[in-house]
């Protein structure tokens, strides 16, 4: 989830960043206590303050990718610099003696974890959730909230727990009963598979770093089998869009400024809904627009589309075969181009015009 508000007035004409609005990002960590959400209710039978015990919180947090965006262009590299770095890659595939890497170590992995490339990578690494947002006062909020009320048989069994509770030992046991949170050995899984995902994304990034899209089976042989489907599509759901049954990086991760980047997406928008793409019309769309112009307009098209008679086209050709295959992944990827239409609605009917 990201949620934008507006900066402060006594604070957003200051500062080395100047912003109207600040952005926050959501992130889902593991509860290490005992929490709940609790709920007070009145009605006959079932007075009494009923909770519901939480294994898993999503926190919003400031998002600094501004910051970020800020680097990448001070540390931006010219052709010369690349081709440099190209070749000292290359002197560095010589061969090398067989090693073998010592276990990491606790505060090692602390260390590690506490870094702010681990905090990106664990974001990026998360999956796309559906969310319903109510009203708290409408019939769908209401009737959620009456899951939150305990039913009967089973305060009958808590009391009865309760009971055994204390005649067997001490409160403090009892509460060790209801065994809510997740076990130490459930956690360590849960952690070498966020790891071994982390890792799937990070390679995906790499493989898809030119913008171009490319169809799955390609991005699949890439993992020679060391990975599932599952996997593999749960990775490429949290960096990747899906545009006709072919894969194609997320606008954010690429070396664009924000308004490019939106502009991209928007083009990814426009092929998946209506597959040409024109470029005059485009160039309407964004006309006044100092950052968007039209030679930024051409490359995108260029990065991810080719020219035909009929107007631009995405670059490969369409993988039907991918639908079939894998139903409910491709249902997940039109829901959330569904959700993009409002906020693309004005720029498609200028586009429209």
């Amino acid at each position: 989830m990201e949620l934008d508000y507006s900066t402060p007035e006594g604070i957003g004409p200051h500062g080395l960043y100047q912003m109207s609005t600040r952005s926050y990002n959501s992130h889902t960590i593991p509860v290490s206590t005992h929490m709940a959400l609790g709920k007070m209710v009145n009605k006959p039978g079932a007075e009494g303050l009923h909770l519901v015990p939480l294994s898993r919180i999503t926190q919003m947090r400031p998002s600094f990718s501004h910051v970020d965006e800020s680097i990448a262009d001070a540390t931006a590299t010219t052709t010369e610099d690349d081709l440099i770095k190209a070749e000292a890659e290359a002197s560095k595939l010589e061969r090398k003696p067989l090693t073998f890497q010592k276990k990491e170590s606790e505060r090692a992995v602390l260390a590690r974890k506490s870094t702010y490339a681990y905090k990106k990578m664990s974001e990026e690494s998360e999956l796309w959730q559906d969310l319903e947002v109510h009203d708290k006062d409408s019939s769908d909020a209401i009737a959620v909230m009456e899951k939150v009320i305990c039913p009967a048989g089973h305060e009958a069994l808590m009391s009865e727990t309760v009971k055994q509770g204390y005649k067997k030992s001490t409160s403090a046991q009892y509460v060790s009963t209801l065994n809510y949170l997740l076990t130490k050995n459930h956690d360590q899984m849960q952690n070498e598979n966020t790891e071994e995902a982390s890792g799937v994304v990070a390679k995906l990034v790499r493989l898809m770093q030119e913008g171009w899209p490319i169809p799955y089976s390609v991005l699949k042989d890439q993992f020679r089998g060391s990975v599932t489907d599952e996997m593999l599509l749960q990775a490429l759901g949290s960096c990747a869009f899906l545009v006709r049954g072919n894969f194609l990086l997320h606008s954010k991760l690429l070396p664009l400024n924000p308004s490019i980047a939106h502009a991209r997406t928007f083009i990814l928008f426009l092929f998946q809904t209506i597959e040409y793409v024109h470029r005059s019309r485009l160039e309407l769309v964004y006309n006044g627009d100092d950052q968007v112009n039209p030679e930024a307009l051409l490359m995108v098209l260029k990065q991810v589309g080719r020219k035909t008679s009929k107007g631009w086209k995405l670059k490969v050709e369409d993988d039907p075969t991918f639908a079939e295959k894998y139903p409910d992944t491709l249902l997940a990827h039109l829901t959330f181009w569904s959700s993009q239409l409002r906020r693309f609605q004005p720029l498609l009917d200028l586009y429209r015009q």
